[in-house]
């Protein structure tokens, strides 16, 4: 398929989500030169609301498949930290390498709750912890809980996969269904072996227990503030990035996450639909 002749993808530093609400809608520049802004609509993730009816006719009693095709930024009500992993919870873990994004994305996920998610801008990793936060939603019988999780194949400390494996050991038991955002910040060096998605996901799954590893993973690319790609360099890494999320068998949101709260919960919602399919 030929791609749209784009010039270059710019998201200036200190860009806030509200200035970036348009990606991959092309506009031409004072001297004519096309360039890529921000617009929700170029991203392939599944239009839930619009599907409404032929899902409640196709997932029939299924209660928890059925709420989450009402669009869950519309019916989230409340966030808190959550200690424990219940049986009924849904869990999203948020993973990949430092400055991929994570910290970020949990944010803008939380934005509406009011809810303060320190954003690591720098190269040192941000998150060090496990940080899980329960979130709660009108019709639906299981809360979703999202887990932060520190970068595996860092230069510096602490040990992230002992971090991880002890949390897992003392806070999670097998919930109602779990999966995985894997970020990537397609601007990152892609001759570092340490940034390989297949390499971080490996690790993650050597933190659980046999049999209690999620199986459904969504990949979704990032670009790091500041950074200026062109439309080749855009082009090639997100083809490098399609191949290894293939490789460990997963799915990928088709253009870079455009810092949005309705891109970002409608991301978790394609991840959940996964999620289900594997519960079933």
């Amino acid at each position: 398929m030929q791609s749209t002749p784009i010039r270059s993808f710019h998201i200036a530093a200190g860009c806030t989500p509200e200035r970036a609400t348009n990606v991959a809608k092309v506009r031409k520049g004072i001297n004519g030169a096309q360039r890529l802004s921000l617009a929700p609509s170029a991203y392939p993730v599944l239009s839930y609301r619009a599907e409404n009816r032929s899902n409640k006719q196709r997932l029939g009693d299924n209660h928890t498949a059925l709420v989450l095709h009402m669009g869950l930024l519309d019916i989230f009500r409340w966030s808190r930290k959550a200690t424990t992993i219940l049986p009924t919870d849904i869990v999203v873990f948020l993973v990949g390498p430092s400055g991929s994004g994570k910290s970020w994305l949990l944010s803008i996920l939380l934005e509406m709750a009011k809810t303060r998610i320190p954003v690591n801008k720098g190269q040192k990793p941000g998150t060090t912890k496990v940080y899980a936060e329960r979130c709660h939603f009108e019709g639906l019988q299981s809360d979703i809980v999202l887990v932060d999780t520190p970068s595996f194949y860092t230069y510096e400390g602490p040990n992230a996969e002992k971090t991880v494996k002890k949390w897992i050991g003392s806070n999670y038991q097998k919930p109602e269904g779990a999966g995985i955002l894997y970020m990537h910040n397609i601007a990152s060096n892609r001759l570092d072996p340490n940034l390989e998605v297949s390499r971080h996901f490996s690790a993650f799954r050597r933190t659980f227990p046999p049999n209690l590893a999620p199986s459904a993973v969504h990949v979704v690319p990032t670009i790091a503030l500041g950074a200026i790609l062109s439309a080749e360099r855009i082009d090639t890494s997100m083809t490098e990035l399609r191949r290894q999320a293939d490789n460990i068998g997963a799915s990928m949101l088709g253009a870079p996450f455009d810092g949005r709260p309705e891109t970002a919960w409608d991301v978790v919602q394609e991840l959940l639909s996964e999620v289900l399919r594997y519960a079933n």
